[in-house]
C-alpha cells in the first residue's frame, strides 16, 4: 500500500506518494518565493524587510546611539537590550566598594568579593585543591 503525504499549500491540498517529492516540491515553491536577492551575500529572501534587516548588516552605519555611553547599533532591538542592561545597573543596589560593580542582592555581592581576596573557601573534596567560588555542581 502506498503512502500519501499531504502538503498543504495556499489553500490547497497536494499529495505525494514520497517525501523526496514532497521536498523537492516544497524546495522549489520556497525559491520561487524569494524574490528578494541581496547584493552583498547573495542571500535570497521572500520580502523586503528581511532583505532589508540583512542589508544593514553589512553597513557600517549604526544609527541607534546609546545615551549613557558611547556604543552605537546597527537595529532598534540591540539598541534596546543593551538600554536594559544600564537600567539593570541603575536598579542594582548593592555595590562592591572596590570595584563598582553592582549586583541585586546582598548575596550576589559577597560572592563577588571573594575575587578581590587570595582566600580560598572552596576546597575540592577529590584532589584538596582551594576555589575562590564554588565549582558548579556535576
Amino acid at each position: 500500500m502506498e503512502m500519501l503525504l499531504q502538503l498543504i499549500f495556499k489553500k490547497q491540498v497536494i499529495k505525494f506518494s514520497c517525501m523526496k517529492k514532497n521536498l523537492l516540491y516544497l524546495n522549489k515553491m520556497s525559491q520561487k518565493r524569494r524574490l528578494f536577492v541581496c547584493d552583498v551575500c547573495g542571500k535570497s529572501f521572500s520580502r523586503q524587510l528581511q532583505l532589508k534587516k540583512n542589508t544593514d548588516t553589512h553597513s557600517e552605519r549604526r544609527p541607534f546611539a546609546c545615551e549613557q555611553c558611547p556604543r552605537r547599533f546597527r537595529d532598534s532591538v540591540t539598541s534596546e537590550k543593551h538600554r536594559l542592561r544600564h537600567q539593570e545597573r541603575i536598579n542594582a543596589s548593592f555595590c562592591c566598594p572596590l570595584c563598582a560593580k553592582t549586583f541585586k542582592t546582598r548575596t550576589g555581592l559577597k560572592n563577588h568579593q571573594l575575587v578581590h581576596t587570595d582566600a580560598r573557601l572552596f576546597v575540592c573534596a577529590v584532589c584538596q585543591k582551594g576555589f575562590k567560588i564554588q565549582p558548579a555542581r556535576s
